[in-house]
């Protein structure tokens, strides 16, 4: 896949360490993609959507490809989700251009100390927790979990 010349300012790719920029969304009568969704790798990753320099939300997906791909479809048949995601994302592509930044892994899962670890869990988790991107808020049972500060565990609010 050939690498597009989209550009983000030094401190979105701080933030970002070994991200790459792999697409485009936009809405043009419906949400396009480029490069074509074929030339997104369909590997298992973390993925990042971008949004005027903001990181809006952050994922992980076993295939990228197919995920990006179902995102195309709910916004395209407009059916509606029952994930959040995709009706902030159908919600944003009308204002504005989204990119999707991606970090690709070979295995998802491994073995310490004879437990299983899932990396791209972890490491999701970690950029949420660190980023607080603002679609990535979940709401459950009326408790909204907020994180304050970076790796600031003890001082995490329940409201």
């Amino acid at each position: 896949m050939q690498q597009p010349d989209w550009k983000f300012s030094k401190a979105v790719g701080a933030k970002l360490p070994g991200f790459k920029v792999i697409a485009r969304l936009r809405w043009e009568g419906g949400c396009h993609i480029e490069p074509p969704l074929k030339e997104v790798p369909s590997a298992s990753a973390i993925y990042v959507l971008i949004q005027k320099e903001q990181v809006c939300y952050v994922g992980s997906a076993d295939n990228l490809r197919r995920r990006l791909g179902s995102y195309l479809r709910r916004q395209n048949a407009g059916a509606p989700s029952p994930r959040p995601v995709h009706k902030l994302l159908h919600e944003a592509l009308r204002k504005a251009e989204v990119y999707v930044l991606c970090l690709t892994f070979e295995k998802r899962g491994r073995w310490v100390e004879k437990l299983p670890v899932d990396m791209i869990l972890g490491a999701e988790a970690g950029l949420i927790a660190t980023l607080m991107p603002d679609w990535n808020r979940r709401k459950s049972g009326g408790f909204i979990i907020e994180f304050p500060g970076a790796g600031d565990a003890a001082s995490m609010k329940i409201q």
